[in-house]
């Protein structure tokens, strides 16, 4: 499984529409990368995308990744019954009860 996390706040301050959800809205390559450099800032406000951004003083990262193995306590969940979206998909569970 793999999973997305964004942060509805930073894409509106941005002025980036969120991911699409459907495959055939997806977003090329060049859409990607233009909308990560305005949701990454530096300390004084300027996006990737601005002339005289500083890359050292980045505050905001447009995008991150994981190396995988800090999600092992997803698998450790679904393995014994538990997940983290409802089963059809729909519903965010990491942090409830209601399985």
């Amino acid at each position: 499984m793999e999973l997305l996390f964004y942060s509805k706040s930073k894409f509106d301050e941005a002025g980036v529409s969120y991911p699409p959800t459907k495959v055939e809205d997806a977003w090329d390559w060049d859409t990607f990368v233009a909308n990560a450099k305005k949701l990454t800032k530096d300390s004084s406000g300027k996006t990737a995308a601005d002339a005289g951004f500083d890359a050292a003083l980045t505050e905001n990262y447009g995008l991150g990744f994981t190396a995988g193995r800090e999600f092992h306590h997803f698998w450790a969940a679904n393995a014994n019954g538990g997940g983290i979206v409802s089963p059809d998909g729909k519903e965010f569970q990491w942090n409830c009860h209601k399985r």
